[in-house]
């Protein structure tokens, strides 16, 4: 028997520098209806996992269904917050609790097809060069832009998922919510992460064949975090005596050049370090 568990609606994408929502979508929302307009963001298609565990990728929906016995669903339902933590982590799409499951849910898993891979429809800023009497410049466009999701990926995750590296997904995903506070959060994750090893050398030995450097990934991020001497104004400390502030521009993260450039390379390096870390659990299981 198979039952849906609950249902997740994507509101947006996260607070990010690369990827955002195509920029001919919109909703128009009514009493009684919610409906997206423009491009859509996933077609219909689904992924049964090994684990019992059903995912109906539905528009701009995501219903997640379970094998039902009493004993996988206990087990399911400790894994479904983890999973759709990293579903956002991985597409950059805010997805939020929308409601119960439709009525047709189950209807719609039995007709949708399955799939490898799903196919998000999003759009994302490049930069472009041009040469004219003056020289040459450069200008910014959007363009369509497809970002897929492996089954491979979500299943390798579900093998390795635990308390660490939940939290480093949860703190990480708060900072994109919170923009106040993203230094904060991608710190906490990234100290998550070390506590699990305990100390700075012993990531570093761990990590180190997955592309891991010290003052690149990690070290990087923490002086954003923790510097006294050239404080930020969005770090944890406050700063020392006759220290000069540094301001990070939270309205213009995505395009004042030196807010840019910190919350481009912050969030760089905490993405990476929980990607390596899942590297690292899943050779780590492979074993």
């Amino acid at each position: 028997m198979i039952k849906a568990l609950f249902e997740i609606s994507a509101s947006s994408t996260i607070l990010n520098p690369y990827y955002f929502f195509p920029p001919d979508r919109n909703v128009e929302i009514f009493p009684n209806e919610y409906k997206p307009k423009g491009t859509i963001l996933v077609e219909t298609c689904k992924m049964s996992l090994q684990n019992g565990i059903t995912i109906l990728f539905n528009h701009n929906r995501i219903t997640f269904f379970n094998h039902y016995d009493k004993e996988m669903s206990r087990n399911v339902n400790l894994l479904i917050e983890p999973l759709w933590y990293f579903i956002i982590f991985k597409t950059f799409i805010d997805y939020n609790v929308y409601a119960f499951p439709q009525p047709d849910a189950e209807t719609s898993l039995d007709v949708a097809p399955e799939t490898e891979r799903v196919h998000f429809n999003l759009g994302r800023v490049v930069k472009k060069e041009i040469h004219n009497k003056f020289g040459k410049g450069f200008y910014h466009e959007t363009e369509p832009y497809v970002l897929e999701l492996e089954k491979k990926d979500i299943e390798g995750f579900l093998t390795v998922v635990n308390y660490t590296l939940y939290l480093a997904i949860s703190y990480y995903l708060i900072g994109c919510r919170y923009e106040r506070y993203f230094l904060i959060e991608y710190y906490k994750s990234l100290e998550a992460i070390k506590n699990y090893f305990g100390k700075e050398k012993e990531m570093q030995n761990k990590l180190r064949p997955y592309g891991f450097s010290l003052e690149e990934n990690y070290k990087k991020l923490t002086k954003y975090a923790n510097d006294q001497q050239r404080p930020l104004n969005i770090g944890r400390h406050a700063p020392r005596k006759d220290a000069r502030i540094f301001p990070v521009n939270l309205r213009r993260l995505l395009d004042e050049p030196r807010s840019k450039e910190i919350f481009e390379e912050s969030s760089n390096v905490c993405r990476n370090m929980i990607n390596m870390f899942i590297d690292y659990l899943e050779a780590n299981v492979r074993k």
